[in-house]
């Protein structure tokens, strides 16, 4: 039996008046703290920031990558930030997030100009 192939994950940071952080790949175990671990760097280098999380070419994502990306968000906002995703309809993490009721308590827009509006 073959290993399955499994997309790493990769955070491109793109800076700005609100810095984008894009995401590519799988959120799970063994990548979620790599995710928290960079939000949390962005926010932290700009205190109190706006940070965007574009989610658009994530191709999966488990629990455990849902709690990541809970605990990004609320730690971005502890901090006294705010924090957006862009979730585009109809893929995966958008049935995901519908699902389970997370995307009524995260800020989620369908694409970037709107987050970006919604953080304004």
């Amino acid at each position: 039996m073959a290993a399955p192939t499994t997309a790493p994950l990769t955070a491109e940071i793109i800076d700005g008046p609100v810095p984008v952080i894009r995401v590519r790949g799988e959120l799970d175990l063994s990548t979620a703290g790599r995710l928290c671990r960079t939000v949390q760097a962005v926010a932290g280098a700009r205190r109190r920031s706006r940070v965007l999380l574009d989610l658009s070419e994530l191709e999966f994502c488990d629990s455990t990558g849902l709690r990541a990306l809970v605990s990004a968000v609320r730690e971005v906002e502890i901090g006294g930030g705010r924090a957006a995703l862009v979730v585009p309809p109809g893929g995966v993490l958008a049935r995901i997030l519908d699902l389970s009721g997370l995307g009524e308590f995260l800020r989620v827009s369908p694409t970037t100009e709107v987050a970006l509006n919604q953080l304004s």
